[in-house]
């Protein structure tokens, strides 16, 4: 059986170069490339039917008269994020051919992780099991629960089927939101009974604005009886169904015994701080009390990053027993930007690509 091909149509060569050369990198043992950036050969190259397993193209080339060829799947390139939808991401499928749209600005490694087929890569990859991804912090206000959204409209942009829960004892991440409708009385005892379908019981629940999450509960948690072994109890049913690629579980800063049983479930753990000297101590403080030693599991994250000032991650008291991996720069409250702009945010970006 020959490669399959994939064809890039791009007018825009500035922009080509560096997304074919990632490609290649990646597919040069895999699949047969064509590129095409000039109007006068694209047309000629479409004058004769075509069989082509995956098109990568942009707003430019792409037109209604390519459904008369054999394309199994089409990427299309947009200027703009696809607008929120019901359906599961931003992907159509029209007479069994499947075209998706993808925002072109993306963090590069992230764009070309959304565009290549999973099957193609050869073996099945971390991404083939659904993740649980765990966000916390030393302190309150380091920005945990933005991170968290952020990480999730991230993967959401760049194809992944994604599902945010907060674990948090009062949960306002829908303030940020235009949906704010809360967890249904019907949803909270359900997810207090916690069977092993609990995920099946609550799966109507579930919302979906840019990407899919649990609502928030409409009173504490403790006042709800709703306990983190419950909250375990949802992850996992809702990992084992095998419909998202990523779980987003926003833990904050509480570390009490149910939420170490929560950290103990994601197989990656995002730990959120700050440059300031107060938040190195917080963070030196978290760390005499949970083992953070597995490097694949734990990642290390300063948030709100500003070079101007003094980072005591680095120039302070701070032990440096754990490595700061990534730095968030700073950007404009969540409230501000909306959801759907984080998705823009190159530094989330590439966490988000680290992750999976």
């Amino acid at each position: 059986m020959g490669k399959p091909l994939l064809v890039i149509a791009i007018s825009d060569e500035s922009y080509l170069s560096p997304l074919v050369v990632g490609l290649a990198v990646k597919l040069y043992e895999t699949a047969d490339i064509e590129v095409i950036s000039d109007t006068a050969y694209f047309e000629e190259f479409f004058t004769c039917p075509r069989k082509i397993d995956l098109l990568i193209t942009d707003e430019a080339f792409h037109r209604a008269d390519l459904k008369c060829h054999s394309i199994q799947r089409t990427v299309v390139l947009s200027e703009e994020m696809a607008e929120d939808s019901q359906e599961d991401c931003n992907t159509h499928i029209t007479d069994g051919r499947q075209v998706a749209y993808i925002f072109k600005y993306l963090n590069l490694p992230v764009l070309i992780s959304s565009i290549i087929p999973r099957e193609w890569i050869g073996t099945k990859t971390q991404g083939a099991v659904t993740q649980i991804i765990a966000v916390t912090a030393a302190e309150g206000g380091a920005g945990c629960t933005t991170v968290a959204m952020g990480i999730a409209a991230c993967l959401k942009q760049s194809l992944k089927r994604v599902l945010f829960v907060s674990a948090r004892t009062l949960q306002d991440f829908q303030s940020v939101l235009q949906n704010r409708t809360p967890l249904s009385i019907r949803g909270c005892s359900g997810l207090r009974a916690a069977t092993p379908k609990v995920y099946y019981d609550l799966k109507q629940e579930i919302q979906k604005e840019w990407f899919s999450f649990l609502p928030a509960l409409p009173s504490s948690r403790y006042s709800l009886n709703i306990t983190e072994k419950s909250l375990g109890t949802f992850l996992q049913a809702a990992q084992k169904s095998g419909e998202y690629d990523a779980i987003i579980v926003d833990i904050g800063n509480e570390l009490t015994p149910g939420n170490i049983e929560l950290l103990d479930l994601a197989s990656k753990v995002l730990v959120i701080t700050r440059q300031a000297e107060s938040s190195a101590a917080k963070l030196e403080m978290l760390l005499h009390n949970i083992n953070c030693s597995d490097s694949e599991r734990f990642h290390f994250v300063c948030n709100q990053y500003d070079m101007a000032r003094s980072n005591a991650l680095t120039n302070g008291s701070f032990s440096g027993s754990v490595k700061i991996e990534e730095y968030i720069s700073e950007f404009k409250e969540l409230e501000t930007v909306g959801v759907k702009e984080l998705a823009k945010n190159s530094d989330l970006q590439k966490i988000a690509y680290a992750l999976m």
